[in-house]
């Protein structure tokens, strides 16, 4: 059996790799990463496998043209919340004007940072290259994490600013919550 350390010890050494690697994770599925969030893990080594489980689920969301990808790396409630949230305004049958939409998340989301109108995670319609340039740990209790990212475009040299939240679901991490600053 593989040493878990030794796991994240690589792991954080990809995510510091960012956009000045060519090499992609193509060879990780969103299934390979599941063990990072075992509840016998130790809490150190789960804050800096937070930060390795992410990556490979945002850099392999990009790479795969799965739409299914983003339901099974967030919570029901948030990919809910987050499909409204795309959908607004655009006149098709369920989707909410802005005025139902705030009354219907925000006693369960800040609003404000919904992304309205925009994809998953990122703002743009279109990307060449996407990689988790940083991450960095902003609060953790026992339930959550939340997690400070740089989402780069490599390839349109654009830069995506998120707090992102994770939960654990069985074993699992889950994203719970995407704060869209810009």
């Amino acid at each position: 059996m593989v040493d878990m350390k030794y796991i994240a010890m690589i792991l954080n050494g990809l995510l510091l790799i960012g956009c000045q690697s060519n090499q992609g994770n193509a060879g990780h599925s969103i299934t390979d990463t599941t063990l990072i969030a075992d509840k016998d893990v130790p809490q150190k080594e789960m804050e800096s496998n937070a930060c390795a489980w992410l990556k490979i689920q945002v850099e392999s969301y990009f790479n795969q043209e799965e739409s299914s990808i983003m339901e099974s790396m967030t919570t029901k409630e948030y990919y809910e919340y987050k499909m409204d949230a795309m959908n607004v305004d655009l006149g098709l049958t369920g989707s909410l004007s802005l005025t139902e939409f705030n009354k219907k998340w925000s006693p369960f989301f800040n609003v404000q940072f919904a992304g309205i109108g925009s994809g998953f995670l990122i703002s743009g319609q279109d990307w060449k290259e996407i990689k988790l340039s940083t991450c960095d740990i902003v609060k953790e209790t026992d339930t959550e994490i939340i997690l400070k990212v740089l989402i780069s475009d490599c390839g349109l040299s654009i830069d995506y600013h998120r707090e992102i939240s994770l939960v654990k679901v069985d074993g699992e991490f889950k994203i719970s919550d995407v704060k869209e600053y810009d």
